[in-house]
């Protein structure tokens, strides 16, 4: 599978998923927030499923056609 997903945009998906996942560790959110864990996952493929549907791309090096 081809990257989809841009520098920054990878970034930020890690960010926000390991603050979900450390807010739901210290129980301040709940059990949504174990979606951090996807966000992460993601993040560190550079390949996001709903990119692939939506035929869209974040990352620079791959434009996609619309």
């Amino acid at each position: 599978m081809e990257m989809n997903a841009g520098a920054l945009d990878r970034l930020f998906r890690i960010f926000v998923g390991t603050l979900l996942l450390f807010l739901t560790f210290i129980n301040v959110i709940g059990n949504v927030g174990y979606l951090g864990a996807v966000l992460i996952l993601t993040g560190l493929s550079g390949m996001c499923p709903l990119y692939t549907v939506l035929r869209c791309s974040t990352c620079k090096e791959n434009q996609q056609p619309h």
